[in-house]
């Protein structure tokens, strides 16, 4: 009789363990000497002591950060600076989160555990680089902001930042819009303007999904709303008019003039000349806000005027008062295109190459003979010269 071995469970593919979290940090007991390097800075008051600390923990949101030169390196000078400027640090510098890590709720603890409640409590910033993939990346986006909130209890900010390239008009706008189309979707100015200056990949792929409940179902009492800032700015109007139709309809309206002045809104990378809104809150039920930014890196996207965007694809343009291309008269131009007058060797080549018999042999005589005179002109070459 023979008996199978059964065979080894197959490996999985990717490990499951995770690496041991870190040992939570004890606090500082007892008293912090005084520096002997640093006389000047100990002897400052504390409130200018933290003024200090804000500043250096603080990044404006356009500036790179070095990874020599960081912020928190402060934190390693000495035991005075790190004893007392640590739960600052945590509370107002960004922790960035790269784009392949994991941002599952139990790897946002596990990361996090080693941290005193002190410090877990003061991370209220996070930020997030999509670089080039925030059309495709936004659930990613969605994920990492609910699990954040659940996990920092005081988090209020979110900084997405992307690296600027093309991106067509379609994936930038929800729809076109077009001159011709004067009939908006609600008929709410306000909804309208959502729609018209919010990108697709904001409003539909990271902030909708978390407001929504599809990233994390919110018990009741606890669920969220978008919040949209630009709209209850001066810069904002609606336009009242008419439709094709005859019929009364007022429209959303936001200038360039907005643009720097109005948190959140720049010109549309899509270059169709509107502006464009990358900023918004989500709002719980609770009271609880978080301020979602979205910041834009790279190389700068020069503005066109409108008749660059009407006609970008001519590479050349006439305009008033620019001399003509010079060589060219008045005599060589036909009807439809510039007269040029060829000799017979030209349509001799056009008849090769249409397959013409009599051309293919001209074209071999005067081949030969081009040569034979070639051979010539070398064999006199050593006469003297008069």
């Amino acid at each position: 009789m023979f008996f199978l071995k059964s065979p080894p469970p197959p490996s999985p593919l990717v490990s499951s363990s995770t690496p041991p979290p870190l040992p939570p940090r004890k606090p500082c007991t007892g008293t912090c000497n005084q520096q002997s390097q640093s006389v000047f800075f100990a002897k400052l008051p504390p409130e200018i002591r933290n003024e200090i600390y804000q500043y250096a923990f603080s990044l404006d949101a356009s500036e790179s950060i070095s990874a020599v030169h960081h912020p928190l390196s402060l934190l390693l000078t000495c035991h005075q600076i790190n004893h007392e400027a640590t739960n600052l640090a945590f509370n107002t510098h960004a922790f960035a989160i790269k784009p392949n890590a994991r941002t599952s709720f139990v790897a946002l603890r596990d990361k996090t555990s080693h941290l005193s409640a002190q410090q877990t409590f003061a991370i209220t910033t996070l930020s997030y680089d999509l670089v080039e993939g925030y059309i495709k990346g936004g659930s990613a986006v969605a994920n990492m902001l609910a699990n954040g909130i659940l996990v920092f209890p005081f988090l209020s900010r979110i900084e997405i930042y992307i690296q600027r390239g093309y991106k067509s008009r379609h994936k930038t706008h929800y729809y076109p819009f077009y001159p011709a189309q004067d009939r908006p979707f609600f008929n709410d100015p306000r909804k309208d303007a959502i729609e018209k200056y919010a990108p697709i990949w904001l409003d539909y792929k990271i902030l909708r999904p978390v407001a929504r409940g599809h990233t994390f179902s919110w018990q009741a009492g606890q669920k969220w709303s978008i919040a949209w800032p630009q709209l209850d700015t001066p810069y904002f109007s609606v336009i009242g008019g008419e439709d094709s139709n005859g019929e009364s309809l007022n429209k959303p309206y936001m200038g360039t003039d907005a643009v720097g002045a109005a948190r959140g809104v720049h010109m549309c990378i899509c270059g169709c000349g509107e502006v464009c809104w990358l900023s918004a809150d989500l709002v719980q039920q609770t009271g609880r806000r978080v301020l979602v930014d979205t910041y834009f890196y790279g190389a700068e996207v020069i503005p066109r005027t409108d008749d660059e965007r009407r006609f970008g694809h001519l590479k050349v343009r006439l305009h008033p008062g620019v001399p003509g291309v010079e060589g060219l008269t008045r005599e060589n131009v036909g009807a439809t295109s510039f007269k040029n007058e060829v000799d017979e060797e030209y349509w001799d080549e056009l008849r090769r190459r249409n397959g013409k018999l009599d051309a293919l042999w001209r074209g071999f005589w005067r081949g030969s003979r081009a040569g034979k005179e070639a051979g010539r002109g070398e064999g006199n070459s050593s006469l003297p010269l008069e």
